[in-house]
């Protein structure tokens, strides 16, 4: 478990402890010290092997260890699963394999009062599973409360990087609801810094269509940056189609969000002042190209845009 941590930075049990894994580790580490000192002849007033034996299949941590074969179908779904999307060529793959090889990894469950076992890790695998009607699946049961469920689940996922954007916006989103953190804790727990994370969540305030298309893969993570640099919404949208109608790149996507930004800049100042306007005409009809004035009529500067040479040495020539 130590070795899985670390892919989440200092983990979110770190951030919120949890007793019952520290009781776990320690009995566990109890058992392994002594049966050690055993094995190398070293005189110890310690219990003996036997009893080490009694007391390690007495104790929580021979479930944590013990594989068991049940049946795929009394699996239920963990609700802080943070995948929401599975490809279907990719889960075929897996299937095929699994019918090949086996299922080389038993997948984590946790055992509820009532006799249920819920999935903590291994979606994939449970799905690939079901559909090639498997009648038994190898899993390991561990003792986890809802905090350690959806920590697994974001360790398996991120190891992999099968968490698309949004994915892991809402899983970062559940987190900060669901236990209270405050965005900082949250960075420390899974390796990032404090605006990685702050970003990843402002993915949330894209309209529904953008999210969508995020999911799918339609545009990347570096397109919803450039979309979120426009601050409304039908900004966003009108950019977000542009993007996908002409295969913009990540470097075009944000030439054209500054681009609308200057322009609606541009708009407000002319909203201000009507006479700035007209001066703003009189030059784009003098020069033949997109002209602006910055300030007002006392103070400012006018920035002249060209597309070319030639077009540079026209307006320079005009004056």
């Amino acid at each position: 478990m130590s070795s899985l941590k670390r892919g989440l930075g200092r983990g979110l049990s770190a951030i919120i402890p949890n007793r019952q894994s520290k009781d776990i580790d320690q009995t566990a580490g109890e058992i392994i010290d002594n049966t050690e000192a055993f094995l190398k002849g070293v005189p110890s007033d310690q219990p003996t092997l036997v009893n080490l034996r009694e007391k390690f299949e007495s104790s929580p941590v021979a479930n944590e260890m013990r594989v068991l074969l049940v049946d795929p179908a009394k699996i239920v779904a963990n609700p802080y699963q943070p995948r929401s999307t599975f490809e279907q060529d990719k889960l075929q793959e897996l299937a095929d394999s699994i019918r090949q090889h086996g299922i080389l990894s038993p997948l984590l469950v946790t055992k509820h009062d009532d006799g249920r076992l819920e999935l903590i890790a291994g979606e994939r695998r449970l799905r690939a599973s079901l559909d090639l009607r498997l009648k038994e699946v190898p899993v390991i049961v561990r003792q986890a409360g809802d905090l350690q469920k959806l920590e697994w689940s974001l360790i398996e996922n991120l190891q992999r990087e099968d968490l698309n954007p949004m994915e892991l916006a809402r899983s970062y989103q559940k987190i900060l609801s669901d236990f209270g953190l405050t965005q900082e804790q949250l960075a420390s727990a899974v390796g990032k810094s404090r605006p990685q994370v702050a970003n990843v969540l402002r993915l949330q305030d894209l309209p529904v269509e953008i999210q969508n298309s995020i999911i799918s893969g339609e545009i990347t993570e570096g397109h919803a940056k450039a979309i979120l640099s426009l601050e409304e919404q039908q900004a966003r949208l009108n950019l977000w189609k542009k993007i996908t109608l002409n295969n913009l790149t990540v470097r075009l996507a944000e030439r054209e969000a500054q681009q609308v930004k200057v322009i609606s800049h541009s708009r407000r100042l002319r909203q201000r002042d009507p006479n700035v306007s007209a001066y703003e005409a009189r030059l784009e009809e003098r020069l033949g190209t997109r002209a602006q004035i910055k300030g007002g009529l006392a103070k400012g500067q006018i920035v002249v845009e060209y597309f070319s040479q030639e077009e540079l040495e026209r307006i320079v020539n005009s004056f």
